[in-house]
C-alpha cells in the first residue's frame, strides 16, 4: 500500500535511507566532501523534516507478508507542480 508520509513518520523514513543508499554510498565512493550527504546515506533529520515543510511530497510503500513487511520512502519535489499553480 502506497500511503503519504506524516510528519511523526519522518523519523523511521530516515532510517530507510541510511540504510538503502549507504550501500550506495560505499559502492561509489560517496563522501561528504564530494556528494552532500553523501548521496542520502547520512541526511540529518533536520534537512528531512526542512523538506517535508517546505512542501517536498513525500509517500512510503508499506507491505506485510506474516512476519516480514517491505518498506520504502520516496520524495517527490512539487516545484514544478507550484510554479505553475502561482501562474
Amino acid at each position: 500500500m502506497i500511503k503519504t508520509i506524516s510528519k511523526s513518520e519522518l523519523p523511521a523514513c530516515l532510517k530507510i535511507f541510511h540504510r538503502g543508499y549507504e550501500t550506495v554510498a560505499v559502492e561509489f565512493g560517496l563522501t561528504e566532501e564530494n556528494s552532500p550527504d553523501r548521496g542520502r546515506a547520512s541526511l540529518p533529520i533536520e534537512k528531512l523534516i526542512s523538506e517535508f515543510e517546505n512542501g517536498v511530497a513525500m509517500f512510503g510503500y508499506l507491505r506485510q507478508w506474516g512476519r516480514f513487511s517491505l518498506s520504502l520512502f520516496y520524495t517527490i519535489t512539487l516545484c514544478v507542480l507550484r510554479s505553475l499553480l502561482r501562474a
